[in-house]
């Protein structure tokens, strides 16, 4: 369920239009065309930035990649985690060259998979 967004419509966000597709009961058919239509260019929005993600992989370095997926999802990462702590900024973590090293190799033994965030 969509979190309460007071003076903005359902339709001003795409992560809720993409849930409201999902709707039960579903939407008049009218709207759902709407929300489908959106929820397909939130969907094309997303795979091009994962893309973007893998293309930066390919080079092998971990904080190129790091720096790439940060920027392609800064914005997405702090507005969820904003309805729940507030306010929040995100910091790289330090992490071992072993770690760095690891993650890599196992990223870039699976060429078919997207790095996304979750949360």
């Amino acid at each position: 369920r969509s979190p309460c967004h007071p003076g903005e419509t359902c339709f001003e966000d795409g992560s809720r239009v993409v849930r409201l597709t999902k709707r039960r009961p579903p939407l008049s058919p009218e709207l759902q065309g709407v929300a489908m239509q959106i929820a397909a260019e939130v969907e094309k929005s997303h795979s091009s930035k994962a893309h973007a993600v893998a293309a930066a992989s390919k080079v092998g370095d971990f904080e190129n990649m790091r720096s790439v997926f940060l920027e392609a999802h800064e914005d997405e990462i702090e507005k969820g985690l904003e309805t729940v702590f507030g306010p929040v900024k995100l910091h790289k973590a330090p992490l071992d060259a072993a770690i760095k090293k690891r993650f890599m190799k196992s990223f870039l033994e699976m060429p078919n998979y997207e790095l996304r965030p979750a949360f």
